[in-house]
This record gives C-alpha cells, sequence and structure tokens, in this order.
C-alpha cells in the first residue's frame, strides 16, 4: 500500500485547507498505471461512497483547438501540454459498494484511490478535493513514466489498455457495434488462417467482453466465432442477432433465435 498527502483548499471554506490521505488500495504510486478508479467515502454515512474514473492522457488535449473561436476564449487556461487528465464523471457518484468498485478494478486492471472523505452535498468543495488528487496521480503516473525502461513494457501491461478506456466511455449501442465489427474481423481472421490476428481480436472481445452484461452471452459468442466452419459463421451471426434484439427489448424473438442457437449447437457436437 503507498500512501502520499495531498493538501487541497476546501472552495466552500476559501480561508481553510484540508488534508488528504491519498491511500492506492490496489496499486501503487510509485508505478501508477495511468488510469484509476478514485472513490471517496461519504462522510455523513460510512457505507456509501462515491467515485470516479480518472484517465491521464498520453496524448496532450487543448480543448480550444476544438471549440468555435468566440467560445475559445471561455476555456480555462490550463498551461503548456494540455489537458493533463480526464476524470469522467467530473463529479464523483455514487457507486454499490466498495466489494463491488474493488473487483471492477480488479478485473479492468486499474489503480484504486481512496481520496478520503467529504461532505457529498458539497459538490465544489468534493470536485476541489478529486481535481487535485486526479492532479497528484498525473504527476506519479508521469514520474513512473519517465523512469520506467524505454525498450519493454511493464509486466502484464499492453496496449489493449488503451481499448479499455474507449469500451469504458462508450454507450452500451456503440459497444455492441464494436462487437459487430470485432466478430466481422474474426471471421475473415479465420477465413485467411490468419491465426495471430485470430489471437488479437479475440483478446479484444474479451476486454470488450467486460464492459457488457452477462445476458448477452458475449463469451458463448467469442467461443463459437472461432469455429471455422460455415456452422461457426452461422452461429456467430445468430449470436450477434441476439444481442441486438436483446438490446431492443424483443424478447419474442429472442426465443426463436435461442432455439436455433439450440439446434446448431447441438448439430456442431455431432
Amino acid at each position: 500500500m503507498y500512501n502520499i498527502l495531498v493538501a487541497y483548499r476546501d472552495l466552500s471554506r476559501a480561508s481553510e485547507v484540508a488534508v488528504v490521505d491519498l491511500q492506492f488500495d490496489i496499486g501503487s504510486g510509485k508505478e501508477a498505471r495511468g488510469h484509476a478508479l478514485i472513490y471517496f467515502r461519504a462522510r455523513h454515512d460510512p457505507n456509501g461512497i462515491v467515485a470516479t474514473y480518472v484517465v491521464v492522457l498520453p496524448v496532450p488535449l487543448d480543448l480550444s483547438k476544438y471549440v468555435p473561436p468566440m467560445l475559445a476564449s471561455q476555456i480555462p487556461d490550463v498551461g503548456v501540454g494540455g489537458i493533463p487528465f480526464v476524470a469522467v464523471p467530473p463529479v464523483p457518484e455514487p457507486f454499490d459498494s466498495y466489494e463491488s468498485l474493488k473487483r471492477t478494478a480488479t478485473i479492468r486492471g486499474d489503480d484504486l484511490v481512496f481520496g478520503g472523505d467529504v461532505d457529498t452535498t458539497a459538490v465544489a468543495a468534493t470536485t476541489g478535493a478529486l481535481n487535485q488528487i486526479a492532479q497528484t496521480y498525473a504527476d506519479l503516473y508521469k514520474e513512473h513514466l519517465s523512469s520506467a525502461p524505454t525498450d519493454v513494457l511493464p509486466e502484464g501491461e499492453t496496449e489493449l489498455g488503451v481499448s479499455e478506456v474507449l469500451y469504458s466511455l462508450m454507450a452500451e449501442k456503440d459497444r455492441l457495434s464494436e462487437l459487430a465489427k470485432l466478430t466481422g474481423k474474426l471471421r475473415y481472421a479465420l477465413d485467411g488462417d490468419d491465426k495471430s490476428l485470430v489471437q488479437e481480436t479475440v483478446q479484444e472481445m474479451e476486454i470488450l467482453a467486460q464492459f457488457l452484461p452477462e445476458k448477452y452471452r458475449v463469451k458463448d459468442l467469442i467461443r463459437v466465432g472461432q469455429i471455422k466452419t460455415d456452422l461457426g459463421g452461422k452461429l456467430a451471426e445468430l449470436y450477434l442477432n441476439r444481442c441486438y434484439k436483446l438490446s431492443a427489448e424483443e424478447y419474442a424473438e429472442i426465443d426463436r433465435i435461442d432455439r436455433a442457437i439450440r439446434e446448431l449447437e447441438s448439430r456442431a457436437q455431432n
């Protein structure tokens, strides 16, 4: 466990400065990953927590370039290098439980950072605390990045971490569209006997599966999608169609598709 003290100004009491103990429940300040779930405990509710997701941007973002000139003057000057990090949502939102939050961070490979106790009704103060902690986290990440070897990636880290960030920000409809694209890519790789592309695509689909409810049966789609025969292609199409019907709440169609899946699955086993 790695702790670092962060001082921030309580915006609701401009004359006071509070000290927050920034604690890594998962990960380490010496090896910050660059993406973290940051959470706070509600001061008036010991069991209540609020959380947000912070990503340290690997590419500088200057928002003034993407807004009309007449509005550019309204964008705060963030200094050289642009915006260093993004917090989504910008104000921490309630989370089910600490156990659920920890499980989510573990599955996703995120750092899990505790920001202290806050008055969740004081939005300005909570946001001020988050911004200071996120800035410190960004600094820790940059320190780690500058000291890390330039020729190898840290153990367990891959470029697929970028996909995790993108999928986490997508709406469910967009995730299903991405799933359809990856399914097509997988079938194309199988047709061309490109084992490397097959492995890469399956990995990507498995990451995407983490961000879709189990009701979509994405793991089954991945399984049948790797069957080289035409039967595998038909099953993958059925599972994908099932996802879209489920998303549209066309439950009568689900029964029909499930029957077709069971029939083809039975033929595949014989």
